[in-house]
């Protein structure tokens, strides 16, 4: 099973119940306003074709903003990514783990006034959250960039909470083609690098996995993480590269219990950590309406339409980004945009700002 797909059928499914409904709840009216935000974000983002397979099949974008206005409630339109100009990085690799130091001392070292986006208490108290359950039994990996900002309230917490930052995503993947990309040579002399926005093979075939999962089981987490489990399994025989090289990273961790923390949507990287390693978990700043159900209690608010906003901050999003990975360390290059950087130190000094204040 695929998105499309899926997304047809649910979203059918999903109108046929609010349009027999008299009178919806609120519960009911937001996710509707969630589910249409997905299908705009869609043509917002460029993905046309998907867009427009999705609404010549069920007219959902009419149906939906029929729902939702006769019920007075607001159409969520799509949060655009600020306007800037294009992000330029510097070629000096540095590793991870030299790196996030460096970051810390940008707080320290400058004064620039503090940021007064209200996302960032929405993060805080997500963070906050995160911390509500938080066992010295178990390591917590930060999936960068986007958790950036919990990770260093994690770290700054001088805790006995074990936390690893690593930037696993859909870059890190594609340096791993499957083994008959290899041999059919799809690029001649092929390299890691080459690879990078060009090798979606893995990442795809993981969203191939959650919506075969899904069709199949949309409420129990369990039997939902077992299908997943049984489909990747079945062909990451292709990605063996890929397969032996997360699984040092987990095994790099002896803790009996292991929680991955990331912004959003479908949890894809911990689901593909969860299908090769049975402590992990996962925690999630939100979802989207499809994945309500079988990820209950595992994300923190439903208000989708701020996953972008979560994302896109100039701190998580801009100031640096994955470069190469290497026996377990993950490289970085830092953007050399000083108004961008600016503007991530002013994000920076206000997180810990709240941070000191709790």
């Amino acid at each position: 099973m695929f998105y499309i797909p899926y997304m047809k059928k649910f979203i059918s499914q999903k109108l046929d119940l609010y349009e027999k409904t008299d009178k919806a709840n609120f519960e009911m009216v937001h996710e509707a306003q969630m589910i249409l935000k997905e299908v705009l974000d869609l043509a917002d983002q460029e993905y046309t074709r998907s867009f427009q397979d999705i609404n010549d099949a069920t007219d959902c974008v009419n149906r939906l903003s029929n729902f939702i206005t006769k019920n007075n409630a607001e159409v969520i339109r799509p949060i655009k990514k600020q306007k800037r100009e294009k992000t330029a990085y510097g070629e000096q690799l540095i590793d991870l783990n030299d790196y996030l130091p460096i970051i810390e001392n940008y707080i320290k070292e400058n004064n620039l006034g503090t940021n007064d986006n209200k996302l960032l208490d929405d993060i805080f108290a997500y963070t906050q959250w995160l911390k509500t359950n938080a066992c010295d039994d178990t390591a917590y990996i930060f999936l960068l960039r986007d958790t950036l900002l919990p990770y260093f309230s994690f770290k700054w917490d001088n805790s006995n909470i074990e936390s690893r930052p690593w930037l696993i995503g859909r870059k890190w993947l594609a340096q791993f083609p499957s083994k008959t990309s290899i041999e059919f040579n799809i690029t001649e002399n092929f390299t890691q690098t080459d690879s990078y926005g060009s090798n979606d093979e893995l990442y795809e075939l993981i969203y191939e996995g959650l919506f075969t999962a899904l069709d199949e089981n949309n409420t129990d987490f369990e039997k939902f993480a077992n299908v997943f489990t049984e489909f990747m399994n079945n062909r990451l025989v292709e990605f063996p590269n890929v397969e032996n090289e997360l699984k040092k990273l987990l095994n790099s961790i002896d803790k009996p219990h292991i929680m991955v923390i990331e912004s959003g949507r479908y949890a894809s990287i911990p689901m593909l950590m969860r299908a090769m390693d049975k402590r992990v978990d996962f925690r999630l700043f939100t979802t989207t309406p499809i994945f309500y159900g079988v990820y209950k209690d595992k994300y923190f608010t439903n208000e989708f339409d701020k996953n972008r906003l979560f994302e896109n901050l100039a701190c998580q999003d801009d100031l640096f980004k994955f470069a190469k990975y290497n026996d377990g360390h993950f490289f970085v290059n830092e953007t050399t945009n000083q108004q961008i950087k600016s503007n991530a130190i002013t994000e920076l000094n206000r997180w810990k700002q709240l941070c000191d204040k709790k």
